[in-house]
């Protein structure tokens, strides 16, 4: 598995979002 893209929200510096190669976006709370 991959991961192609890495974002931190704009509004909540604990919020980030993956996306990999199966095509799933995650969101991650990394409080």
């Amino acid at each position: 598995d991959a991961v192609f893209l890495l974002q931190w929200s704009p509004k909540n510096d604990h919020v980030l979002a993956s996306g990999g190669d199966d095509g799933k976006v995650m969101v991650w709370d990394v409080n």
